[in-house]
């Protein structure tokens, strides 16, 4: 496979997935690369603080298209069937069309900014943000189906294949619930959160992100340079890999 990495050196690079070789630099963006995504033929999509996506082709590295309209930095990319979902410091979240590259429609619904989004096993799209809520919105239509209300600021967000929805929080910890009903299933301490005060967030402390595979392992990194791979389905803490030195490491 291939591996993909963005940075605040404006840059996507590209990588061997097998043996770490890279591979080739994908270059354009005018500032901080900030997310990812990748679609079903392999094109890349790649978010900015520069306040566009912009999508390469997964074959060569080619530039395809750059889409423009979100007003800040484009912070969380999904991509569905037929349509990529994008997410910036704004509280709206936008529809592009895959197939023509155009803009389909602006979903709204959240009351501060949306950090993260997801794909359930459904289609349906799952956006988590600072008004500490996960949305859930139609694949179909793009219309508001219901809301998981959580007790802290979502900052990322994944959904597990049998549709358990995990959110990642500024304050070292991971919350589980069942995305139909909405129940809250248990709470996963990953790191001590020694908390401190932020003019924005209240207080806050390790930043937690979140990743599910295909076949159900739950991967945590956090800031304080321990990476978990832990089995939601029994519970338990497989491995841990602790690295500080900034590089990007593959398990």
């Amino acid at each position: 496979g291939t591996v993909y990495s963005g940075s605040c050196d404006r840059t996507v690079r590209v990588w061997s997935g097998e043996d770490g070789t890279h591979l080739r630099t994908l270059t354009g963006h005018a500032d901080d690369v900030c997310s990812l995504a990748i679609g079903a033929n392999g094109d890349v999509f790649s978010g900015s603080a520069d306040t566009t996506i912009r999508v390469w082709s997964g074959r060569d590295g080619t530039h395809l298209h750059m889409l423009e309209g979100h007003t800040s930095t484009v912070c969380a990319l999904a991509v569905g069937p037929d349509k990529l979902y994008s997410a910036a410091n704004e509280v709206t979240i936008r529809v592009w069309s895959i197939s023509d590259m155009v803009h389909l429609q602006t979903l709204e619904g959240h009351t501060s900014y949306v950090m993260a989004l997801a794909i359930g096993p459904d289609g349906d799209l799952f956006s988590g943000s600072l008004d500490k809520t996960v949305c859930v919105w139609s694949a179909e239509d793009g219309s508001y189906l219901r809301e998981l209300e959580c007790s802290k600021n979502v900052f990322s967000l994944a959904v597990g294949p049998d549709g358990t929805v995990f959110t990642g929080s500024n304050v070292g910890d991971v919350h589980m619930w069942h995305s139909e009903s909405g129940e809250f299933l248990r709470s996963l301490d990953c790191y001590q959160a020694r908390l401190h005060p932020d003019p924005m967030l209240g207080s806050t402390g390790p930043f937690v992100s979140v990743a599910v595979s295909a076949a159900g392992t739950l991967y945590v990194g956090g800031e304080n340079s321990m990476d978990l791979d832990f089995n939601y389905l029994s519970y338990g803490v497989d491995r841990p890999h602790v690295g500080q030195d900034y590089r990007m490491q593959v398990w």
